[in-house]
Formats: structure tokens, sequence, C-alpha cells
């Protein structure tokens, strides 16, 4: 029996060794797959692209009235040039178009005051009915000294030209407390400047300024009279609006509050084209 069992041993690992040796038929030399399920890995799912940057959406068409050049000199108790920002709930007397002036005898004006009871940066407001993408709009004004009286009040009166969602693309402002400075902004890039007149002074008289807006510049500037040469305070070719734009004045405090209802007196406004 132990010799019968030695030679069935014997036969079965010489089989074992032919099928083991030798060269393979059919040998996978590839990469090995692994299943995740015996890992216990997440199997591989659809590709989450919340994090893939996507093409901006293009901008929604907004519809505007292009202006016709105006003047508005404000002869009358009322204009149909310009919409002023009425308080709605009571009687509004931050604004008094056709008010005799206060600095030229037999002139009118359109008186604008500053309201105490105004929040931080509300204040009187006027907007053109339209908007444009070249030419020049400029404004008469003259604002009230405050030197004896709240000389460090933070309040401005501001030309202002604005894209049709209501944000200022360039602004001239003229601040009550430095009434020898202009400050000239476009953009976020804002400069206090001082204009090269002799004796200017914003509270003193009447002075011009403007805003020439073109296609491949914006100079913003100040003149003593009509007749004068235009002083130019900066002049941009980088970083200009695109779009058309709506003139608009305004006169505001921030804070602290005004403590008294401070006048200012705009002459005119105007758009031209070039």
């Amino acid at each position: 029996m132990r010799t019968g069992k030695t030679i069935i041993l014997l036969i079965a690992s010489s089989l074992l060794l032919s099928a083991c040796g030798g060269k393979d038929p059919y040998t996978y030399r590839g990469p090995v797959h692994t299943n995740p399920a015996d890992t216990g890995a997440t199997p591989p799912g659809p590709v989450d692209t919340t994090d893939v940057p996507q093409p901006p959406a293009p901008p929604t068409p907004v519809e505007v009235t292009l202006l016709d050049p105006f003047t508005e000199e404000f002869d009358a108790l009322s204009t149909d040039k310009l919409v002023f920002s009425r308080d709605p709930l009571k009687p509004d007397y931050r604004y008094f178009s056709g008010f005799p002036s206060l600095s030229e005898s037999g002139k009118t004006v359109l008186m604008l005051r500053l309201n105490p009871a105004d929040p931080s940066g509300v204040g009187a407001l006027a907007s053109a009915q339209g908007f444009f993408e070249e030419g020049s709009v400029s404004v008469r004004v003259r604002i009230p000294d405050i030197s004896s009286v709240q000389p460090k009040l933070a309040a401005a009166f501001e030309l202002a030209l604005c894209t049709p969602d209501g944000t200022d693309a360039v602004k001239l402002s003229l601040p009550l407390a430095q009434s020898s400075k202009v400050t000239v902004s476009i953009g976020e890039n804002e400069q206090t400047l001082t204009p090269s007149l002799s004796g200017f002074k914003s509270s003193s008289k009447f002075y011009i300024y403007g805003i020439d807006l073109g296609a491949g510049s914006v100079s913003v500037w100040v003149k003593a009279s009509a007749s004068a040469e235009k002083t130019v305070l900066a002049e941009f070719t980088e970083g200009l609006p695109s779009g058309p734009l709506r003139p608009v004045i305004r006169f505001s405090h921030t804070s602290p509050a005004a403590l008294y209802p401070y006048e200012a007196e705009v002459d005119w406004v105007t758009y031209q084209k070039d």
C-alpha cells in the first residue's frame, strides 16, 4: 500500500510540474485592474464641472435714450431737461429752480440745498433724461463758503457721468471743506488737484467745470469764464468707460451731517456734441 501511494504521489507531482513548466500560451502584460468592490474604493462617477471656469454670459442689452444737445439755464420754476430726485413723502426743499442768485444780480439759478436730516450720501440729485457716448458736459456753479461755520464738513458738489446701472464712471467733485481743490475720479482712480488758476476758490465765484468724453480719452477741466481757455485738470487714455453715460449733478454730505442747509448755486448745465 505504501508503495502504491508513493507511485500515485510521484505521478501527481510529475503532472503538476508539467503544467507549470514551459511557456504559458497566454501572457498578459498590461495594467492590472483592481475592482473597487475589492478595495472599498468608490467607482468613478460623472465629471463634476462645478469648479470648471465657464465663459462669461453675454451682457444683457439695455435700451437707453440718447440725448440731443441741450442747455438748461433754470429760468423757470421747472425744467424738462433734468429730473430731480425728490422725496415723495413730504415737501422737498432741496431744489429751487428759477431762484434769484445770491451772488450775481439779475440772474436766476438752480438753488440746491443740503438737508441736515438727510442720511450720509443722500442729497439733492438732478439727472439728464438720457445718455450720450461722446461729447462735452459742463456746469457753471458756485459752492457755499463754510469755512467760518463748519470747516470740516465732508460735503461736495459733484458733476458725474453714470452708467445705466447708476455707477459713477467719471466724476468731478468740489469739496466744501477744501474750496481750493477739485477731486477727479475715473473708475477706481481718484486724485485731488489744485487748479492752476490764479486765486481759484470754488466758493468765491462761479466757475465752469466740464468733462469731455471722446473715443480714446476723457478730459476733466475748469475755466473762469465762457470766453476763457480750459484749464485741464486731468486727462485719461486708459481705463475708459464703455457704453452710454448719463450726466448727473449732486449736492450731498457724508459724516458728520451738515449743521445748516448750505446752498449751492447752479447757473446752467449743458451737453454739447463735439
